[in-house]
């Protein structure tokens, strides 16, 4: 995925209200605020109205929770993990040596 591309579209550049957009990058690590933010947009903009508020995870810790996991996979199919990690790390943890 590439930041660059993805910041530039327009979906991306409305998917967040900006008082949301402001939350995140205030609460973002200073070296990545950019990215996670643009990451955290193209994936709202897949399922959301742009101009999302976020109202719904804001005051549900299981909306927020559920939205957490699915930008979790979202951000995993988008990179090649598999090379960060070997094959027995993929499967629940376990290696075939026990």
């Amino acid at each position: 995925m590439n930041p660059n591309a993805i910041r530039t579209l327009p979906a991306v550049q409305k998917a967040l209200s900006p008082v949301f957009k402001r939350l995140l990058l205030d609460n973002a690590p200073s070296r990545s605020q950019g990215v996670v933010v643009n990451n955290y947009a193209a994936y709202i903009s897949t399922f959301k109205a742009a101009g999302y508020e976020a109202l719904d995870i804001l005051n549900r810790p299981e909306s927020l929770l559920k939205q957490l996991r699915g930008f979790v996979g979202f951000i995993y199919s988008q990179y090649e993990c598999k090379r960060a990690y070997g094959e027995e790390d993929l499967s629940l943890g376990l290696s075939s040596d026990i």
